[in-house]
């Protein structure tokens, strides 16, 4: 009979949602997390220019709050780096 564990792949533990060994899926994932920042980064300054140009009074409603959400995401981001 065997006893041997089932034979997965191992798990990288500096980042265990890649297969160890794949600098691929690596890539691909710092690649997807780098156009994700660039994204936010675009939308604060979107927003920026936003306030400068739109008329006054002007809101949609809820953009304090995605402001925010974008700025800890981008902090955190940061910081990790």
């Amino acid at each position: 009979m065997d006893t041997t564990k089932d034979s997965a792949p191992a798990r990288s533990p500096e980042h265990p949602e890649t297969l160890a060994g794949d600098p691929i899926a690596y890539a691909a994932r710092i690649k997807a997390q780098q156009q994700l920042l660039e994204a936010a980064e675009d939308a604060l300054a979107w927003f920026e220019r936003f306030d400068t140009h739109a008329p006054e009074g002007l809101c949609f409603g809820g953009e304090a709050q995605v402001r925010k959400a974008l700025r800890e995401a981008l902090r955190k981001v940061r910081g990790a780096q």
